[in-house]
């Protein structure tokens, strides 16, 4: 009998009960399509321990997946049914996102912080201030001014206020150790009167005699160009030296060339100067002002030089000293104007003799080994003071390096050298020691173990001051030997 109308699927129809079943037993819900039948009726399975290395066999996953990613098996799991975890390849990935956003977030804080610190401020130093600023504008300010000539100090650092009429610093004088101080203004006119809190001078060393310490005169003298060049001049002095058994004779003079190059030599009392005036020689060195810093640049090597030859020449130094007795000395950048003043080409060898001696501490020779032996910040340094890099001014390197000209030497030097220099390397030292050597002239080096850019222990500090005085006495006081 045909059946009019729609028909149900056949899958959906319910199955034929066999004999064996019993009425209750009756299934009426749909039946499961054909293709998962026969899967079904044969019953879930496990492979036999003896097809372990055959492969697992693959499961359904339902929940999200990744093109292209096949879950791992899990014989332990109660049920594949659910988010599976990811291969370790995304989660790497999801990682790897998760940083670079923490990055951002953090450059973004950053670039606001800067941008709020960019921002103009009200200034507020009512903790260290001399003058508390009442009105809240430090324009509005009125300042009182200190005239006083017991306020000596050449230099003052780490000011800090302590009430209206009090404050403590560091300060440094020409004629008496540094000192942390405290100052107390007293009266309407605010006079000062000062404490020492605590000397750098040790308080078991015996107490430096009376009337020995050489003061420091300021000089200026012209030099090409019609530019002013600054100097300080230190002469000889002690009680115990009743001067020259020759008439109208001049001392000998250590030209002293501070570092930086860049940097500057103070007023302050230096050890190292009394050192030498107390033993009859005049000591000088140089520094002043933004402007006099930056006609160092592109010109290092040249400017400097100039400037150390232009004070021996000038009359207001000449006549104070003995020119033909006349050392230079420095360490770091000075040990690099010491080596260019007594070097540098064939053309400038003329003022060789304007130098009887020289020492070298710690010096550049070699441009060129310098920039693949120091740190970055010295690179970037000489970059600017040279006018470029190797690639852009090769010349200039060769140059200024006076190793290339050691030939031109013809001034005793003595090399005093750390082992341990980080910044000007031995290999300075050795290199232009060598060509000296080759070229006969005359060079004794010294250098010590343990030591880096500058002196730190007190032996050193000791032997070295004694090989410099030393060599002055055997170049300029006695006719210069070769060692």
């Amino acid at each position: 009998m045909s059946s009019i109308g729609p028909q149900i699927p056949a899958h959906f129809l319910p199955t034929v009960a066999s004999a064996e079943d019993s009425e209750e037993d009756n299934d009426y819900t749909p039946a499961l399509p054909p293709d998962l039948t026969a899967s079904c009726a044969a019953g879930p399975s496990l492979p036999s321990k003896s097809e372990s290395n055959v492969a697992p066999p693959k499961h359904q996953y339902v929940g999200p997946s990744l093109p292209g990613s096949q879950a791992p098996y899990d014989d332990d799991s109660d049920s594949d049914v659910g988010p599976q975890p990811l291969p370790a390849i995304y989660a790497s990935r999801i990682e790897e996102k998760l940083g670079v956003e923490e990055f951002l977030e953090r450059e973004e804080r950053r670039r606001k912080l800067q941008e709020e610190a960019s921002k103009p401020k009200k200034l507020q130093r009512e903790e260290w201030m001399l003058v508390s600023p009442k009105s809240g504008d430090l324009l509005a300010c009125s300042y009182v001014e200190i005239k006083d000539e017991s306020f000596d100090f050449v230099v003052v650092n780490n000011v800090c206020r302590l009430s209206d009429y009090t404050f403590v610093f560091t300060g440094l004088q020409s004629n008496a150790p540094g000192a942390a101080m405290l100052c107390t203004l007293t009266g309407p006119s605010f006079v000062p009167n000062f404490q020492v809190l605590r000397s750098t001078a040790s308080a078991s060393a015996a107490p430096f005699p009376e009337g020995i310490i050489s003061l420091p005169t300021p000089l200026e003298f012209k030099v090409a160009g019609d530019k002013t060049v600054y100097a300080v001049y230190y002469a000889p002095n002690n009680p115990a030296y009743g001067g020259s058994s020759i008439p109208n004779e001049k001392p000998p003079c250590v030209l002293s060339v501070h570092g930086g190059p860049t940097g500057l030599e103070t007023q302050h009392l230096n050890w190292l100067k009394q050192y030498f005036t107390s033993r009859g020689y005049a000591c000088g060195s140089s520094c002043y002002g933004r402007a006099y810093v930056e006609r160092l640049q592109g010109n290092w090597g040249i400017t400097d030089v100039s400037d150390c030859v232009g004070a021996i020449q000038s009359p207001q130094i000449s006549s104070l000293i003995d020119t033909k007795r006349t050392a230079i000395r420095g360490g770091s950048a000075g040990g690099f104007t010491t080596l260019a003043a007594i070097s540098l080409d064939s053309s400038a060898a003329s003022k060789v003799k304007f130098f009887a001696s020289a020492t070298n501490s710690y010096g550049v020779s070699n441009m060129e080994l310098f920039a693949e032996d120091t740190h970055k910040f010295e690179l970037m340094y000489i970059i600017k003071l040279l006018g470029g890099t190797r690639e852009e001014i090769p010349k200039v390197w060769h140059d200024r390096s006076p190793v290339y000209f050691s030939a031109n030497i013809k001034t005793p030097l003595l090399v005093l050298q750390g082992n341990d220099d980080a910044v000007a390397p031995p290999s300075q030292s050795w290199t232009i020691i060598d060509e000296i050597i080759k070229s006969k002239g005359h060079v004794e080096a010294h250098f010590f173990d343990g030591e880096q850019h500058g002196w730190r222990t007190s032996g050193t500090l000791k032997k070295a001051i004694e090989f410099e005085r030393e060599w002055y006495e055997k170049s300029m006081v006695r006719p210069a030997v070769a060692t």
